[in-house]
């Protein structure tokens, strides 16, 4: 670890926490990705394995990063693997100890078989993940587009005799045994021994398509925003304008702007399976889950990559997306062919990331 590289310690949490919500924005708004009450706390809810890195000159921090190690399916295995994120500079240091790389170095120390990060597009740290250097390498391993839509629409599908209902602790071992048969067939679908692995997740978060006693799909209405949330700090001129016409975009099914410095309240789509990749299935889960939502929420979020069967679905629902990058981070000691082999079908949980 570099002599300046420290791991963060609980009292630390309220710098990191200001670091992080510092961004630039665009012409149309700034919106930030915060941790609020603490972002150390907030990273320790994520994962019981969380790491939090801080670059420090004297008690000031220059800059800040994380890795969350979790067990994960690739190539159907379980396998050990650390996600990157929050590496964030403090805008008001201007010194030169704040240099990303030390971070990189600190990580080939953890106990992991891949390491891998999600990366806004085109953004300063996707030039420097991609950039050549002998102490990483990274690969790009799937596009992605995080989803925001209104719930108050609907879906074509056929008529059908399934049954869609709210879980139940009955149902816990089948749930579970389904995510995990289901899920080691994608790449980056977390192992799952148990709810307690997830901050605030209950089995009745979950939602069940049955055919008797068949299950077809499920997912959950996870709500992350008591550690973790997204925040509008600023619109341009023409998001103004346009927020003056929220009740308008609404009933035309488009989601409500929210108010300047308003963290959005919402729950992701999380753990999304449909048994053998069924589209029908799907979509039917989908048409009905919006309903349970629409009861509470204005909005519904979910990540797909490029190649998810399901990503034409959305062009039928009216939506803001953001497009990210997933990449592989490799250094030297941790590479490993077999991990690094090109991947499947890629899942990517946006409540995890």
């Amino acid at each position: 670890m570099g002599k300046n590289v420290f791991l963060a310690k609980k009292e630390d949490g309220e710098q990191i926490s200001k670091i992080l919500e510092s961004v630039v924005g665009n012409s149309l708004f700034t919106m930030a990705y915060t941790r609020r009450p603490d972002a150390y706390e907030s990273y320790m809810k994520e994962s019981g394995k969380a790491r939090v890195y801080v670059q420090k000159e004297g008690d000031k921090i220059a800059q800040t990063c994380a890795v969350l190690i979790r067990d994960m399916y690739v190539k159907g295995k379980p396998t050990k693997t650390g996600y990157i994120c929050g590496l964030k500079k403090n805008p008001e240091y201007n010194g030169t100890s704040a240099n990303g790389l030390k971070f990189f170095r600190c990580f080939k120390e953890e106990d992991a078989d891949l390491f891998y990060c999600c990366v806004v597009k085109d953004n300063k740290f996707q030039r420097m993940i991609e950039k050549d250097r002998n102490i990483l390498y990274s690969r790009k391993i799937t596009d992605l587009k995080t989803f925001m839509f209104n719930p108050n629409q609907k879906i074509k599908v056929p008529k059908h005799l399934y049954t869609f209902r709210q879980a139940n602790e009955g149902d816990m071992q089948t749930l579970l045994a389904f995510l995990n048969e289901e899920g080691k067939k994608k790449d980056f679908f977390p192992v799952i021994n148990s709810l307690e692995q997830f901050y605030n997740l209950k089995i009745e978060d979950f939602y069940l398509l049955m055919d008797g006693t068949d299950l077809l799909a499920t997912a959950c209405l996870w709500n992350v925003s008591s550690y973790k949330q997204y925040t509008v700090l600023k619109y341009g001129a023409l998001i103004k304008l346009l927020r003056v016409a929220n009740p308008i975009l609404q009933a035309l099914k488009y989601i409500r702007l929210p108010k300047e410095n308003e963290s959005l309240d919402f729950p992701f789509l999380s753990f999304f399976i449909s048994k053998n990749d069924d589209l029908v299935n799907y979509k039917i889960f989908l048409n009905e889950i919006n309903k349970v939502v629409s009861k509470d929420y204005g909005y519904l979020c979910l990540a797909l990559p490029e190649n998810h069967f399901a990503i034409d679905v959305f062009k039928e629902i009216k939506n803001l997306n953001i497009a990210s990058t997933l990449y592989e981070v490799n250094f030297s000691k941790n590479v490993n062919e077999d991990k690094s082999a090109a991947y499947g079908k890629v899942f990517t949980e946006n409540a995890l990331l």
